[in-house]
């Protein structure tokens, strides 16, 4: 349906769509995106409803299929001078893994502020728009890491990330909740007032998927640690104010 709506034109569009090859179609539109599996963007199915008009539009609900990743929610879109989106979105399970290219092995070799470098720099796209963040996700996997039950609360806003709440129920062995500022997209990995909260049960094995270099001691008796804290800086160099323990 197009109508005019107090001199303004808007729109209220039903769409599907449904594929088998849609790396195919992807390529007829001449976009090439670099996928880390050659079975990635295959299947896709999807329904949704737009409306508004050419300075606002929403899509609600959209259900989304992908490979064999599914999604629901909603998505709001502001088109001015600089865009902003709204995303309330759940989805069931993500492979990042599956889309996304691996480091370059120099990288990957590196140390951990390295490594955020890198991918930091991959996102300064980040930097174009603003966003107003809900996310749910049951599983991601990155980097070969599973993490459960993560929900993300945030504002991106000239290129600065504000956590409200991010929680992931498992990951690394652990329990982890942060809120505060992620900066440095399209550059160098920062952070402000950064609190973060974490919880494990087996702290020898937390270390290890974290590549943390341990101290010489034996770590087997040693299974319990939390930690609760404030931090600002980046990876080499920050300032932290936290209260830590490690079993009693």
């Amino acid at each position: 349906d197009i109508y005019s709506d107090l001199g303004h034109l808007s729109y209220k569009l039903d769409t599907s769509l449904k594929s088998d090859e849609f790396l195919q179609t992807l390529k007829w539109l001449d976009l090439k995106p670099e996928l880390n599996s050659e079975t990635a963007l295959r299947r896709i199915s999807a329904t949704a409803v737009w409306g508004g008009n050419f300075q606002k539009s929403g899509i609600n609900p959209l259900e989304l299929s992908i490979d064999k990743s599914s999604l629901k929610g909603e998505v709001g879109i502001i088109n001015a001078e600089r865009p902003a989106l709204f995303v309330n979105v759940s989805g069931d399970m993500i492979n990042f893994d599956n889309y996304l290219l691996p480091m370059p092995k120099d990288v990957a070799a590196g140390d951990f502020e390295t490594r955020m470098n890198y991918r930091m720099q991959k996102l300064g796209f980040l930097k174009g728009f603003d966003a107003d963040l809900r996310l749910n996700l049951d599983l991601g996997i990155y980097e070969s890491m599973p993490f459960e039950n993560v929900k993300l609360i945030a504002d991106l806003k000239n290129g600065v990330l504000d956590i409200k709440d991010l929680s992931i129920a498992a990951a690394a062995n652990a329990a982890f909740d942060f809120k505060g500022e992620i900066k440095g997209f399209g550059e160098n990995f920062a952070f402000e007032n950064l609190k973060y909260d974490v919880e494990t049960k087996d702290f020898s094995s937390f270390l290890s998927k974290l590549d943390i270099k341990a101290p010489d001691v034996d770590l087997k008796t040693l299974k319990t640690f939390s930690s609760k804290g404030i931090a600002t800086g980046s990876p080499s160099r920050f300032a932290v104010k936290a209260i830590s323990k490690l079993e009693n």
